[in-house]
């Protein structure tokens, strides 16, 4: 599934405009994860593992109740190869976003980056491959 780039509202797409979108199809997604096989921690936002939010970047919640994920591959191995440098275990989790289990993301043209909503067991029931 490719992500509809405009406002599904007015049919306008603004340059750094972040869109709140269904998913409606089949769209893989790439996360790091610090188990393998993972478990469901591994798909909590970090309101979920009871993080504080950063009171000067209210505008920015939606980083904190979402879970992180990346539509580009090379995008997160490069995370997996510095959390691994740093001494931290980290594996790449291909996730496969399908409709139905009432997910939505939020995300801009200008990025890979996505901000996943949904239920961390349903995220974790969506792995398709872990790399080693």
């Amino acid at each position: 599934m490719a992500l509809d780039l405009q406002d599904s509202t007015t049919g306008t797409r603004g340059r750094d405009d972040l869109l709140l979108q269904k998913i409606t199809g089949d769209l893989v997604a790439y996360r790091l994860v610090e188990s393998n096989p993972p478990i469901a921690r591994d798909f909590q936002s970090h309101y979920e593992r009871g993080d504080r939010p950063n009171p000067t970047q209210h505008y920015k919640a939606f980083d904190w109740l979402g879970v992180s994920m990346f539509t580009q591959r090379n995008r997160v191995e490069s995370f997996v190869q510095r959390a691994r440098a740093s001494g931290r275990p980290a594996w790449l989790a291909e996730v496969r976003l399908v409709r139905g289990h009432g997910m939505y993301v939020i995300y801009n043209s200008k990025t890979t980056h996505l901000e996943v909503f949904g239920f961390p067991q349903v995220l974790l029931g969506l792995v398709d491959h872990i790399d080693d």
